[in-house]
Formats: structure tokens, C-alpha cells, sequence
């Protein structure tokens, strides 16, 4: 039975496959591509458990392609798991059609069904090649021998008509970059195309839109561990000033598929003080655990194992030409336990289904994001009591691409328009947790990234080529620019942060609990106490920040309660405590009047009730006159004693008559000073005193 998020993907495959010939599909490297293909050969209703199944139409069968060995023989053995009986096509085979006569489930490889093509050794499309009978040899190309009438040659009656796969199957599709894989596409243009890959990313900008018509994308690896499918890990990287980081950042040569070259690549990390540097981070970090190490040429492997094994780890190296029989001995040892670590070249990046990982440790740079993914990947897979996966990123992987976990736009790569290549030396920070100050290095040449059950939520902060910046949720919100960040224990700010001397002459700024920058400008000694901030300006003298109404004071602000509204106190007079440009002069308590919904204040109106303050224009019979927030209303509203905002009708095309004194005839406000019910004193009701509104 498939997971819920396999069988998420299979339906929307299917919906996908009735607009698109060709899928692609991505989900992240051990949650089940390969369980997902066998439960789709499932669906196409062929033979399953031995039972041969009608299948509807022309096309019939399965054709499953991959690029190695290692996974031709995975694939077969899910195949087998699941009770789908197939046949396998390698260099071995001898006669395509016997085998493709046997089943209608093919496994084969690239290279095999390439030569086999090319050659006229294999099966050639009905268009214009024809597909050979059993009585012949050979695909008969059309420039010699030409495509044989459907009497009794060429292409062979739909009673006999030979392998013509109804879907094609193309696993670690990411792959699918070569000529030979443009050939299937040629060859069978009625199958239909499902390319399966975590990584959906090239080193160059050339992206898949070429093979396949739409990208299908899975939820994110961190989604994965969330949800207990895949293994949390512990991340722990050599420092970017390391000597051996700046070494590869200066590898200049690259190989034939863009990455580093492996000769270049050898003459630093293929050292016995680079080896010597591998086992410490082993001995500290892995000790007793089963894991993979990624080397990068056989000689490398060969000499890290040699290490290993003087130590006492039972270890093995094994690469490309090793035999397959002695690979698959050393594997099946690995897996029951006779051998602890594996030492292996660009063999276990794809294909090697082995739960018992407990560490992953990179000695092989990459520029690849496909290739770090797929090796960091080996160890997520879960098994009962593995609660994490060490990764020991032995070659500053974590400043190329950031941790597993991060976010990456599969579509743009998908797309060709972004691509798949690391960026050297990009210093992404150490995230620092707990109450230290400064990064805790766990040896002198490592340092600890994530421990297991961490993740970037919340605001945090990180330090970069020696700056400190703050996260949230993982997203930078103040770039790395600060030469020292002071955690605030209580209150309603996150941090006191302090620019260089050299830049801002030590001056000082407050990151809210949002991680914000609130653009602070205080300098000397800074201290937080509550809503307020205090520092200097930049004379020396006291200065004091109120966060509520982003306002500056030259002493410490007291702060009193009037008529329901919070106030600043200065020199026995008032203002709003809360941000505002409409009242510039402090007020006395006298011509402060308030009742349960409103505030007046001179200059300004507050409705209680929303906190809106309002600039008074004129007044009315026991209301306010205040500037519209709907111009195509009118350019006023009025604010009524009862705090509500209601449209003004302005007789006549010349306006209506207002006061430009309050105007209200019974005690319906509260005077500050005195915290009674007062009317209004004479000196506020002049005359009449009538303006014309418009």
C-alpha cells in the first residue's frame, strides 16, 4: 500500500498524463520514487503475480530505463517485492525480442537500449524503422532495407507485433541529458513518458523542458521529516576560513560534466593531513556508527579506507570497476554488520537503498546540487530506534548550498531559467543557539550547523564572515552587518544590535521580536528597560527611544494614563504616547476633554475604540470635522461624540456652515483637569463664528 503522499502524486499523475505525454515527477531522495513506479506498472494492469492481464490497445508493456547498474538491480528487486514479474536488459542480452517476449515489464539499461538502437541491434520504431521479427536479425534501418509491408515482414501483426511499450519509465531522470535518451522519445512516440528524480537540476541552464512537458514537485525534505518519513539529521561542517575550504574555492579546472576535476580535486583532498582531518571529525562525531564516505577517485577511497582500517573500523572502499560480485559481498556485509563503513566513488549517489546509515561524511567537493542532495540523502531513509543521520561535511558544502533542508525553486530549475550549480563561497551563517554570544566551535576545525530536532523557526541569530545578522522562520531580516547582537531576555525587543565603530561610529540599533530592524539611532551604552531604550545621541548626551511612539527624548519619559488614552508627561503638560504627526505641541490638562468613545486634544480627535487619530479641521453641533479616507465621498467625515464616523452632508453647491470652536450644549465630556462633566468655557464658544465647509 502506498503512503499517503505517494498515492497523492500517483492521482496526479494521472490527471497529468490525460493533458501531457511526458511527466516528470519530483520527490526528495528516500521517500519512495521507486515504490511509486511499481505501484504505477500496477495500474497499467499488466502482469502482476504471475497472472498475464489483458491490456487494451496497441501499445503494451512497460519499458523502465536507467543510467547504472546499481539501480537496474534495485529496481528489479522492488519489482519483485511487489509481485510484478519482468525482465532485465543489460550488455548480456543477447536477443531483445526473447526477453521482451517473456514479459511485458522491461528493465534496461541506457547504455544497452542505445547501443541496441543505434546499431540495429534493438527495437526500432514503427514510423520509418521498423521492428524485426524473430525470424531475422537485426532492425532493419531504412536506408538499406527499408521498413517491411505489414504482410509478412517489416512490423509485425497486433497478434505478434513484438516490445512496444505502452509507458516508459525513465528513473533518476535528471540524467535524461544525452542524445540517447532523445532516442527513446523517437523510437516509441505513442508511450507515454514519466521521468522520476529528487533533483531536477542541471549545472548548466539548460532545463528539461525539452523531454518532458510538466513538472509534477513533492513536498519539501524538511515536510518529510516533519511528518516522520524521513530521518532528522545533525549537520556538522569545517569552518569557512578553514585552509582546505579556501584550497577548493580555488579549484580553477573542471571535468567534462562541469563539476570539479577529479585530478585537480586530488591534490587536496587526497592528502594524509585531509585523511588524518577526516578521522578526527569520525572519532568525535560518528564513532561506532555504520556510515558512507564520499571520496573522489579511487585512489582517494583506497587511502582513506587504509586509514580507517589502521584505526580499527571495519571498512571497505569499493568504485566503479570494482567486480560486481565483490561489491554486492561488500554491501551485504555492510548490511548485516561485518562491515561498519564504506568508502565509496560517486557509487552510493543514486540507487543505494540502505536504511542502516547513521553517518554521511562528504571528503568529495561538488558544484552539483543534484549530487550533494542525492549523497547526503543516503542516510535519511528512517529505521526503527535511528533517530538521526550525521552528516560531516568535511569540505564546506554547507557555504555552497546551504543545509538539506533548504528551500529551492524545482520549477525555475525545471524550467532551465535557474540552475543546479553551487556558488563558491557564499558564507551563509552559522545560526547560534543558546545563551552564547559568539559561535560554538565543537573542535578546533568544526563547527556544529544543526543539532537533531532543530529547525530555523522563530527569530534567530547568525554570523557571516564575522557579522552578526537575524532570521526568521530561516529568512534573513537583517543582513549580516552588525559587529555585536545582545540577546533582550524579557520584554517586547529581541535584540540591542551595534553596528561597526568604524562604519557608524558605534552606534546602536533594537531588533523587535519579529526580527526586524526598528532603525534605532542611539550610541554609548544601551540598555532596554520595558518599552523604552536608553542611550546617547551622538554629542554624549542622555537620549531616551519610546517604542510605542517611536518618538525620542532628551530625559527619560514619564508616561500617565488620561481619560483611557496613554499620554507622555513633560513639564506638567501632555502628549499621545502613540505615533502620530497631527499633534506637535504638548497640551495641558485643561484642554483635554474625553467621554467613553472619544478624546480630544487641541489639535486632534481619538476614537477609543480603534485607536484612529484624527486631525481636527472644524466642528459641528457636537461633532468633529476631520479629513475623509474616501475622497470620492466628500473631502470630510465626521467623527460623532458616540466615536462614530459618519458621511457629512453639505447643503448647497457652496458647502455648509461649521464652527471652527467645539460646540456642544450639555455636559456631554469629561474635562481632564478637573475629571468632571463640565460645558464647554466661553472662551471656546465665541460668537457664532460660522465658516463655510466645502
Amino acid at each position: 500500500m502506498l503512503r499517503d503522499y505517494q498515492q497523492e502524486m500517483k492521482d496526479r499523475l494521472e490527471t497529468a498524463w490525460k493533458k501531457y505525454r511526458s511527466v516528470m515527477v519530483q520527490m526528495p531522495t528516500g521517500t519512495g520514487k521507486t515504490y511509486l513506479m511499481a505501484e504505477i506498472i500496477r495500474g497499467e494492469r499488466l502482469e502482476v503475480r504471475g497472472e498475464r492481464l489483458e491490456v487494451r490497445g496497441e501499445n503494451r508493456g512497460v519499458l523502465i530505463v536507467a543510467h547504472r547498474v546499481e539501480l537496474i538491480g534495485q529496481i528489479s528487486q522492488t519489482l519483485d517485492s511487489f509481485g510484478v514479474t519482468h525482465s532485465v536488459i543489460d550488455r548480456w542480452t543477447k536477443d531483445i525480442d526473447e526477453v521482451t517476449s517473456q514479459h511485458q515489464v522491461v528493465v534496461a539499461s541506457i547504455q544497452t537500449l542505445s547501443r541496441r538502437i543505434s546499431g540495429n541491434q534493438g527495437i526500432r520504431d514503427s514510423g520509418n524503422l521498423g521492428v524485426r521479427d524473430s525470424g531475422n536479425q537485426g532492425i532493419r534501418d531504412s536506408g538499406n532495407q527499408g521498413v517491411r509491408d505489414s504482410g509478412n515482414q517489416g512490423v509485425r501483426d497486433s497478434g505478434n507485433q513484438g516490445f512496444r511499450p505502452k509507458v516508459v519509465i525513465v528513473d533518476e531522470a535528471h540524467h535524461a541529458v544525452a542524445k540517447t535518451y532523445r532516442l527513446l522519445w523517437d523510437v516509441w512516440p505513442e508511450a507515454k513518458f514519466l521521468g522520476l528524480t529528487a533533483t531536477p537540476c542541471r549545472l548548466n541552464y539548460t532545463g528539461f523542458t525539452d523531454l518532458f512537458d510538466t513538472l509534477l514537485e513533492s513536498y519539501s525534505i524538511q515536510h518529510f521529516i516533519d511528518k516522520g518519513w524521513l530521518s532528522d539529521f545533525e549537520y556538522v561542517s569545517v569552518t569557512p576560513d578553514n585552509i582546505l575550504v579556501e584550497r577548493i574555492a580555488g579549484l580553477k579546472k573542471r571535468g567534462v560534466d562541469g563539476d570539479y576535476q577529479t585530478k585537480e580535486m586530488a591534490t587536496v583532498m587526497d592528502s594524509p593531513a585531509s585523511i588524518a582531518h577526516l578521522y578526527r571529525s569520525y572519532e568525535r562525531f560518528a564513532q561506532g556508527k555504520k556510515g558512507i564516505i564520499y571520496a573522489i577517485s579511487r585512489e582517494h577511497a583506497q587511502h582513506i579506507a587504509d586509514y580507517y582500517m589502521k584505526k580499527g573500523v571495519k571498512c571497505c572502499w569499493i568504485e566503479a570497476m570494482t567486480p560486481a560480485e565483490e561489491r554486492q559481498q561488500l554491501v551485504e556485509a555492510y548490511r548485516e554488520g561485518r562491515m561498519d563503513v564504506i568508502v565509496n566513488v560517486d557509487i552510493f549517489s543514486e540507487g543505494f537503498d540502505c536504511p542502516e546509515v547513521e553517518f554521511i561524511q562528504l571528503a568529495r567537493p561538488t558544484l552539483s546540487l543534484s549530487k550533494y542532495l542525492q549523497q547526503v540523502g543516503r542516510g535519511m531513509r528512517r529505521i526503527p530506534n535511528k533517530d538521526y543521520v550525521v552528516i560531516l561535511d568535511q569540505v564546506g558544502m554547507y557555504q555552497t548550498f546551504g543545509l538539506p533542508t533548504e528551500d529551492r525553486d524545482w520549477n525555475l530549475m525545471f524550467q532551465g531559467k535557474m540552475s543546479g550549480r553551487g556558488h563558491k563561497g557564499s558564507g551563509r551563517g552559522y545560526i547560534i543557539r543558546g545563551e552564547g554570544s559568539e559561535r560554538t566551535l565543537v573542535n578546533l576545525e568544526m563547527v556544529r550547523i544543526k543539532r537533531h530536532g532543530e529547525k530555523s523557526t522563530g527569530v534567530e541569530i547568525f554570523i557571516k564572515d564575522g557579522r552578526y545578522g537575524v532570521l526568521k522562520d530561516g529568512k534573513v531580516t537583517c543582513e549580516p552587518e552588525f559587529e555585536h547582537i545582545r540577546r533582550i531576555p524579557e520584554g517586547p525587543y529581541f535584540a540591542i544590535a551595534t553596528y561597526p565603530y568604524e562604519v557608524y561610529k558605534g552606534r546602536s540599533t533594537v531588533i523587535s521580536q519579529s526580527g526586524m530592524d526598528l532603525r534605532v539611532r542611539l550610541f554609548g551604552k544601551v540598555v532596554a528597560e520595558g518599552d523604552v531604550v536608553e542611550g546617547e545621541n551622538m554629542d554624549g548626551r542622555p537620549a531616551y527611544w519610546d517604542g510605542v511612539g517611536q518618538a525620542y527624548y532628551d530625559a527619560k519619559p514619564e508616561f500617565e494614563t488620561v481619560g483611557g488614552v496613554e499620554m507622555v508627561r513633560q513639564n506638567g503638560k501632555y502628549l499621545l504616547r502613540q505615533h502620530t504627526t497631527y499633534l506637535k505641541e504638548p497640551v495641558g490638562k485643561e484642554d483635554i476633554w474625553y467621554n467613553k468613545y472619544i478624546l480630544w486634544m487641541k489639535d486632534v480627535v481619538i476614537v477609543k475604540g480603534t485607536g484612529a487619530v484624527f486631525p481636527v479641521k472644524a466642528f459641528g453641533d457636537e461633532c468633529f470635522y476631520v479629513p475623509s479616507d474616501n475622497k470620492l465621498r466628500g473631502r470630510y467625515q465626521r467623527v460623532e461624540l458616540n466615536g462614530m464616523l459618519t458621511i457629512p452632508y453639505l447643503s448647497g453647491a457652496y458647502g455648509a456652515y461649521v464652527y471652527m470652536h467645539p460646540n456642544w450644549k450639555e455636559a456631554q465630556m469629561i474635562r481632564a483637569s478637573s475629571g468632571k462633566r463640565e460645558y464647554l468655557d466661553k472662551e471656546y464658544v465665541k460668537e457664532k463664528n460660522k465658516v463655510r465647509l466645502v
